[in-house]
């Protein structure tokens, strides 16, 4: 009896780790570049507005929030957020002009948009289709270059 509640702990102890995982974000863009380079990862971009962009919102709850796609980020690549704040968008704010930098110069004007770099921010690729499935999101980030 004893041996069946210490496995019986384990698995919830385990389900509680897997569960609880977090989703690595840097929100710093030359922090996000050295980190990259410290592990040897490549950068993946994330142009979003999930407090009121539909797509962005469902993309968080569909993707972000997945055991798969949060494994996968954080062992593989160095996630780099940009989110637009909700509310009336200021043009002058810090945010936007973030936003905008990585939009005009990864020509990207779709929300949400990801993009892969590499450690340097060199394009090699943007990641086509509906960004709102995991099942295409991890297709797109598991693609072979040649």
């Amino acid at each position: 009896m004893k041996n069946i509640l210490t496995i019986l702990l384990f698995f919830l102890i385990s389900i509680h780790q897997v569960n609880s995982q977090e989703l690595r974000q840097i929100t710093d863009w030359n922090e996000a570049k050295k980190i990259a380079k410290q592990e040897n990862k490549n950068i993946l971009i994330v142009l979003t507005a999930s407090e009121w962009c539909k797509p962005c919102i469902k993309m968080k709850k569909k993707v972000f929030s997945e055991f798969e796609f949060i494994n996968y980020i954080n062992n593989n690549l160095v996630l780099f957020l940009i989110e637009l704040p909700g509310g009336t968008i200021k043009f002058n704010s810090p945010e936007y002009q973030s936003y905008d930098k990585f939009r005009t110069k990864y020509n990207s004007n779709a929300l949400p948009s990801l993009i892969l770099t590499n450690f340097e921010g060199k394009k090699i690729k943007i990641l086509n289709g509906r960004m709102t499935s995991l099942k295409n999101v991890m297709n797109e980030l598991n693609f072979k270059s040649k």
